[in-house]
């Protein structure tokens, strides 16, 4: 055998280990992407994270994660990684909104020259003007969709130096599905409740009576006329109990409007 052949066969194995270790990833870089993922529910920032752990693994140049309610009712989310259209010349910008991959399958990870003849795709506008400027040569697409939750898109671009996603690739992002559902699912609920207090909210400032809300003896909620009538007293030099605040007074530990009076304004001309 010729001495340069056998020397080249250690640095192959060693290329072909650090691949495998990059692309499953060990386990601390695995737990980094999942706690990422999950703090996404409550941190916008973790998503982000997320995202980065991901390209940092897999090897892309950049990634986009976004939330679309499938009524389009709610407002969604985007989070671009490594890419800010902002900086696009006009021109380009509307390239920026076309997801090439279609109706792909849920919880599947698909590489975008499986859907498309590759000769055909490279020929077309959508690549010559968009994709080689920014130096994307493969993409890989994830979706993950349930009634009545956000519908999660997961788009990976790779540079064509870095080359085409592997089966073993598609098997690692395929395994995150369940935590992305699970993580989606989470900030569905989250966003369902938060928009139902914003509607209380809203309802109870609406009305034209000073309305406050105990629950389990302690405030739950003041309507933001009753905090003025209660601001407006306290600047008048603590004038006695109206009689309905000495009807209220015996229901609650303590005085229920206090703490929230100390943050809250009083609006223009209370």
């Amino acid at each position: 055998m010729h001495p340069s052949t056998r020397s080249k066969r250690p640095a192959r194995r060693a290329a072909a280990k650090s691949s495998a270790n990059r692309r499953t990833g060990n386990g601390t870089a695995l737990d980094a992407l999942l706690l990422a993922l999950y703090r996404g529910v409550r941190e916008p920032d973790g998503w982000l994270d997320f995202q980065r752990h991901l390209s940092l693994q897999l090897a892309t140049i950049n990634s986009v994660l976004s939330l679309r309610w499938p009524e389009g009712t709610r407002p969604g989310l985007l989070y671009t990684f490594n890419g800010d259209t902002a900086r696009l010349p006009p021109e380009l910008r509307a390239y920026a909104a076309i997801d090439p991959f279609v109706n792909i399958a849920d919880g599947r990870a698909v590489r975008l020259l499986d859907l498309v003849d590759p000769a055909e795709f490279r020929a077309s506008t959508y690549y010559r003007e968009w994709l080689v400027p920014i130096d994307v040569e493969y993409a890989l697409g994830l979706d993950v969709r349930e009634a009545g939750r956000f519908h999660a898109r997961l788009r990976l671009c790779r540079s064509k130096s870095a080359g085409e996603f592997t089966d073993a690739d598609c098997r690692l992002v395929e395994s995150l599905a369940p935590h992305l559902r699970l993580a989606v699912g989470l900030y569905s609920d989250l966003d369902e409740a938060r928009s139902g207090r914003e509607l209380y909210a809203d309802a109870m400032d609406s009305l034209t009576l000073a309305t406050i809300v105990l629950r389990k003896r302690a405030l739950s909620s003041a309507s933001s006329l009753a905090v003025s009538a209660y601001r407006r007293q306290q600047l008048l030099g603590g004038a006695a109990p109206s009689p309905e605040r000495q009807l209220l007074l015996p229901l609650a530990d303590e005085d229920p409007l206090a703490d929230l009076v100390g943050t809250t304004a009083l609006p223009d001309g209370c």
